[in-house]
């Protein structure tokens, strides 16, 4: 089976809303306005949007990776998804969170794009 250029950009794109939406559970976790419990779940989830809006943004993901892996295979489909997604999720976490990441995450980040690429090219 050999993976059309749509197919592999999707699988990117799916890694991408992913990664968007780690960041916007983190940021709206973060933010919430009550603690949470269990308990109080739903008030917790109420007052945190944009944990809801992550949430959905990560569930939208899961079902593109889903109908994705009929067409793509696995060994290439999941580098693709977990490498785009980790990238984002740093990265967002940065510009987002003001979270600084480390020496080793940055040149994690580099390698990790460098497969990415390799993956993407053409043969």
């Amino acid at each position: 089976m050999k993976e059309s250029a749509a197919l592999l950009w999707m699988v990117v794109m799916s890694g991408i809303v992913n990664g968007v939406g780690q960041v916007t559970m983190r940021w709206g976790g973060r933010d919430a306005k009550i603690p949470f419990s269990f308990r109080n779940f739903g008030s917790w989830a109420d007052s945190s949007k944009w944990w809801i809006l992550g949430l959905i943004l990560t569930w939208v993901s899961g079902v593109l990776w889903a109908v994705l892996l009929r067409n793509v295979r696995l060994g290439i489909a999941f580098p693709l998804f977990a490498g785009t997604s980790y990238f984002l999720t740093i990265v967002g976490a940065f510009l987002v969170l003001s979270e600084r990441p480390s020496t080793t995450q940055l040149i994690g980040m580099l390698l990790v794009m460098g497969g990415i690429a390799l993956i993407m090219t053409p043969k």
